[in-house]
């Protein structure tokens, strides 16, 4: 059930000692089902790739190791011992295949006064290049390299260095950073007045550092504080920004206190020492033929594998076995899933639909509510069997009685999206098609599903060539006469316009309980102005998160001299926090 390319790269990475899919898919669902009805519809969703949980579920289930998360969240204390904590506390989690987030924003500045030793501090970057030199070290459960996301509020005095500490090809290469800014930085900028820097030790004002001006300063315009973020994110895709007032906002458990930090993909917001555990619905198998022959989304299907979903991932959450004691009591106090959908791109290619256009943003909105109240009607029935998460209690009855706080995300899906075969995410395609070489062996056609099965409909499957030969993308061929005028509804990420991949996150998130993992593409000629822009329009439109990647920039440049750890091939895509190896297939994603 899954293709050529897919099934090379379950060889490599997935399968254990004489197995095949079908064993891999037999070997989770026996390992998480409580029951034989449950063991059947676990393994016919996977083995079909209806649905997939995150790749830890599908690599550890019924293994000795048997971690199943994605990543976490692991405080870093302002202590030396706390530090220290967290550096081993992320090994663990990353030798066992999980990813992590830390928020930096606790610790004091640079040049801090440190009160047991006489000294002053070294400040956030140093700490960080700590916790990236493990991440470099250790790969996630010796199978993929270590994926991290630091975070930093946007008035701390280390923010105008961290803004540029990846501005150095090489530079904390473990590591996406992104800036917690909150409405307070965006009404400053709109007034005009200036943020001054508090030193998180004492809540007092401290100078900070500026690497631009190289001299200290006590505070700096709003304006040109998100000037310099979008001037980095125009250089390099760094930082990324969280819109941290929206993500408190979106708190399921206000009554536990604020959100402390995200997962390295951002599509999870998290307490300290929560897990993600993430499944993906494949919405290309959820199409049926209408009564007039047109493709449309089969619904029911849809809600059924969601309430499948839910009950997987909830034995995800009890049959785990985590690397370190608190990590099992946070993920069992909440319970979070999230739950969300991969192959957007191929059904709006299969139903004739433009990525980017209303008609692509209304079906997204149907979707989404769709698996959003599928997933709460299960989790209550649930929470009627077992009861609710036990933090549920503190709510005092005003939280809905839900066996699980969260169940929806969006994560990227690199490597399972890959093996079900169809685009990651939500994101559109990113190119339609490649040739996966392989060492003495013939090379593989890898094209997108739903274009694929619409040339082969037209006889037109011999265009394939030409495609990947010149890397044309199916816009192009129309224009210039290759392909029919039905298959110019078929673009590609640099042909959605930036405002449009926003628009397409913002009806997503109004879906979602935790958060969106999602890449704004800008072409090359883009300028620091348009970056301002989307920013601003992400911040309206209740976006919880922004990434952003323009066309050849710097980061690019730097990216393309990246070789594939695994079999060395220089053939990679780079989509966000996700690389992946075009040849072998390997992805280096921290979820999915």
């Amino acid at each position: 059930m899954v293709n050529p390319a897919a099934e090379e790269f379950l060889r490599e990475r997935y399968l254990g000692p004489r197995e095949d899919w079908k064993a891999l898919c037999e070997r989770v669902a026996t390992f998480l089902a409580d029951d034989d009805d449950d063991r059947r519809k676990f393994f016919q969703m996977l083995y079909s790739c209806d649905a997939l949980p995150n790749s830890p579920t599908l690599m550890n289930s019924g293994t000795e190791l048997g971690y199943l998360s994605a990543c976490n969240l692991v405080p870093v204390p302002d202590d030396l011992e706390g530090i220290m904590d967290a550096a081993k506390s992320s090994a663990m989690i990353q030798r066992n295949g999980g990813g992590v987030g830390f928020n930096f924003s606790e610790l004091r500045p640079t040049n801090d006064r440190i009160r047991g030793t006489g000294g002053t501090s070294s400040g956030v970057i140093s700490f960080m290049k700590l916790l990236d030199t493990v991440g470099q070290v250790i790969k996630q459960g010796g199978k993929r390299r270590s994926a991290n996301l630091g975070l930093l509020r946007y008035d701390h005095p280390d923010i105008l260095r961290w803004i540029h500490a990846k501005d150095k090809d090489g530079e904390l290469t473990a590591f996406n950073i992104s800036v917690a800014a909150s409405d307070e930085l965006f009404e400053k900028a709109e007034r005009g007045e200036n943020v001054v820097f508090i030193n998180p030790r004492n809540g007092r004002p401290f100078p900070a550092y500026d690497p631009i001006a190289m001299a200290n300063r006590d505070s700096i315009p709003a304006r040109e504080l998100l000037d310099r973020i979008a001037k980095s994110m125009w250089k390099s895709g760094e930082p990324g920004i969280i819109y941290w007032d929206t993500l408190q906002r979106g708190n399921t458990t206000p009554f536990l206190g604020d959100i402390q930090g995200l997962n390295p993909c951002g599509e999870s917001p998290l307490y300290y020492w929560e897990s993600c555990c993430l499944g993906s619905i494949n919405l290309y198998n959820h199409l049926k033929q209408s009564g007039s022959g047109k493709r449309e989304l089969d619904f029911e299907r849809l809600a059924e594998t969601t309430r499948t979903m839910v009950r997987l991932l909830n034995s995800v959450i009890d049959k785990n076995k985590y690397p370190l004691p608190h990590m099992e009591k946070a993920a069992k106090h909440t319970r979070k899933i999230g739950i969300g959908v991969m192959g957007l791109a191929d059904i709006f290619g299969a139903m004739g639909i433009r990525y980017g256009s209303n008609e692509s943003m209304a079906l997204a909105g149907e979707v989404m509510a769709a698996v959003s109240k599928a997933a709460r009607e299960e989790s209550a029935r649930l929470a009627e069997i077992h009861g609710p998460y036990p933090a549920w209690e503190k709510s005092n009855g005003q939280a809905p009685k839900l066996r699980n706080a969260t169940l929806t995300s969006i994560a990227p899906t690199g490597s399972i999206s890959f093996i079900a075969g169809v685009s990651s995410g939500i994101e559109p395609f990113f190119k339609i098609g490649y040739m996966m070489n392989r060492e003495d062996r013939n090379p593989i056609f890898v094209v997108a599903k739903s274009f694929h099965d619409d040339l082969r409909e037209a006889g037109l499957e011999d265009t394939l060539t030409e495609i990947i030969k010149h890397d044309y993308t199916p816009l192009q061929m129309v224009r210039e006469g290759l392909l029919p005028e039905s298959f110019a509804h078929y673009v590609t990420a640099g042909e959605v316009s930036p405002e449009e991949h926003v628009l397409m996150q913002a009806v997503f998130q109004e879906h979602v309980d935790l958060a969106i993992s999602k890449t704004i593409n800008l072409p090359n000629r883009a300028t620091v102005d348009d970056v301002k822009k989307i920013i601003y329009l992400a911040h309206t439109r209740g976006c919880k998160g922004l990434t952003v990647f323009r066309n050849g920039c710097e980061r690019e440049s730097f990216l393309s001299e990246f070789k594939c750890p695994h079999c060395g091939s220089d053939n990679v895509q780079h989509t966000e926090s996700c690389i992946r190896c075009l040849d072998c297939g390997m992805s280096l994603c921290a979820v999915g």
